[in-house]
């Protein structure tokens, strides 16, 4: 889910909705958690960000690095 994840900040909230659904399903078969187990603390419990925010932060992590020259030729 994080290969080219900043790719996803383009998508429809439709298509995010579906990988975020996607991530939530994979910690409750992680943890072995019931469907009704509260997602927000099975991440806590994983340390995973939610795919929305990480998709938000590995951007600006690439604004910011482009702004600094750290990035590919082709980027800028």
């Amino acid at each position: 889910m994080r290969y080219a994840s900043t790719v996803w900040t383009s998508c429809s909230v439709e298509n995010i909705q579906k990988v975020s659904r996607l991530q939530r399903y994979a910690a409750r078969v992680v943890l072995g958690a019931d469907t009704k187990a509260n997602s927000v603390e099975l991440f806590k419990q994983l340390g995973w960000v939610l795919f929305y925010h990480e998709v938000k932060i590995n951007k600006s992590i690439l604004v910011y690095k482009l702004s600094l020259g750290e990035c590919p030729s082709y980027l800028s």
